[in-house]
């Protein structure tokens, strides 16, 4: 073979190298924003589980659609930041006792054994997929930019459930009829009627405010930072919306979160007095067209306003009885089991001592203290630990960077959703116990890292 073959051979190698390379980089490149887009949406197949004769949501094992596109992301992905000094040793033996925590305060019961399984698998995706977000060095504007796109279709689906009453279900999208005159609905009760609140793609109106809520101050964000007229006008078009739709969730945590986040932004964007670039208006123009949409929407509907933050109604006093009791069960639950814990997604075990309870069972309605009744006090340990590993991570992230002049804006809508999210934590589990509040705590740890 002369020397002109081989290098014939040598260069149709080389192309068939940098097309499968070019090729593994756009499926990479497709994935990670195809599973944004995708994670709201509650597609899925699941075995169903009960307990106490009432539904068990995690108990059921559950297969995501959603799953695909983020092992998609995992696999195709080009990783382009270098692992920084940081000794990952101690996380994942950190991750192994949690593990081991979880097999010893399960007692091996089958039924919980189930539901630790499926916790540990959703929270083992979604760390690699924050992990290989981080390392293929996505900009946060880029994955802020996704993460409000991916919530649009839900705003305008929530405000079409709350005009027609009514929520159309639809297998394919992951999705259950829901009519405001049937038991277990979510609604609002105003003289007599019953008022379906807003539910979006997602399984509760609670669960679909905590979303919009971090979309609607991401928004204000991207607004605010935009450097362009037109693209400021587009997010403020959008904040709009998500607000429109955040408000028609009647999502009190939500809210409350939502208050707590724009503060935090506004305090870290606009009061800044240093040579640091501050954020542009667009972020106030944005703000107050929201302001605007929300009192279009808020003004004809303020009686049900009213009647949600009013105790002597019947169902908000069934709604506020149902926490308090919850957090008083799950202080109990971690005073039993002070050590080790439950395990994940298994307290309501302890609470099921009859075959058949007059009501569902309810977990408590407090992240800290879930925690506390799941991993107990060795578990809240090494979570804390794990926390404090994820701190000096971002740190570094920052200290290593080339982006420097952005680290002001960026750190500004890390502190607000983050800030937002700590509140709404405050009030419900879903972002501890549910694929559906589990993948948006991702979205926004992916959004602090990057």
């Amino acid at each position: 073979m002369n020397s002109g073959t081989k290098e014939l051979m040598n260069s149709g190698t080389k192309a068939q190298l940098f097309f499968i390379s070019s090729f593994l980089q756009f499926l990479g490149s497709a994935a990670w924003r195809l599973a944004i887009l995708s994670l709201p949406w509650q597609v899925r197949w699941f075995s169903d589980a009960s307990l106490s004769g009432w539904p068990w949501e995690q108990g059921r094992a559950s297969f995501y659609v959603s799953w695909f596109l983020i092992l998609g992301t995992i696999l195709f992905i080009k990783p382009r930041k270098k692992v920084l000094s940081v000794h990952f040793s101690g996380p994942v033996i950190a991750m192994l006792v949690l593990v081991v925590v979880s097999l010893v305060g399960s007692g091996l019961d089958e039924r919980a054994l189930g539901a630790i399984a499926q916790w540990w698998i959703q929270i083992a995706l979604l760390i690699l997929f924050v992990i290989t977000l981080w390392r293929s060095n996505i900009s946060k504007r880029s994955l802020a930019i996704w993460f409000v796109i991916s919530l649009i279709p839900h705003a305008i689906l929530g405000v079409w459930q709350f005009s027609l009453q009514e929520v159309a279900g639809h297998p394919w999208l992951g999705m259950a009829s829901q009519n405001p005159f049937d038991l277990g609905v979510s609604v609002i009760e105003l003289n007599g009627q019953r008022f379906l609140r807003a539910y979006g793609g997602f399984p509760h109106p609670n669960i679909f405010g905590g979303w919009a809520a971090m979309g609607f101050i991401t928004s204000i964000w991207l607004a605010a930072t935009a450097r362009i007229k037109e693209r400021a006008v587009i997010w403020s078009l959008i904040s709009g919306i998500l607000s429109i739709a955040l408000f028609l969730t009647f999502a009190r945590s939500a809210w409350l979160g939502t208050v707590v986040g724009i503060l935090v932004l506004l305090i870290c964007g606009y009061l800044k007095k240093d040579k640091i670039k501050r954020f542009s208006g667009y972020g106030i123009i944005a703000l107050l067209v929201s302001i605007i949409a929300i009192s279009l929407v808020a003004i004809p509907q303020r009686g049900l306003i009213f009647s949600r933050f009013d105790s002597s109604q019947r169902l908000e006093t069934k709604s506020l009885n149902v926490r308090t009791d919850s957090l008083k069960s799950g202080i109990e639950i971690f005073r039993a089991h002070p050590v080790f814990g439950t395990g994940p997604n298994s307290e309501l075990l302890d609470l099921a001592v009859d075959d058949r309870a007059p009501a569902p069972l309810e977990t408590p309605h407090n992240i800290f203290v879930l925690v506390l009744a799941n991993f107990g006090t060795l578990g809240f340990i090494v979570l804390l630990y794990l926390m404090a590993i994820f701190l000096k991570l971002v740190y570094k992230s920052e200290t290593h960077s080339v982006r420097a002049k952005l680290f002001y804006e960026e750190r500004a809508l890390a502190l607000s959703v983050l800030s937002g999210l700590f509140v709404v934590s405050l009030f419900d589990h879903y972002l501890w116990s549910l694929w559906s509040g589990q993948s948006l705590v991702s979205i926004i740890l992916a959004i602090i890292l990057l």
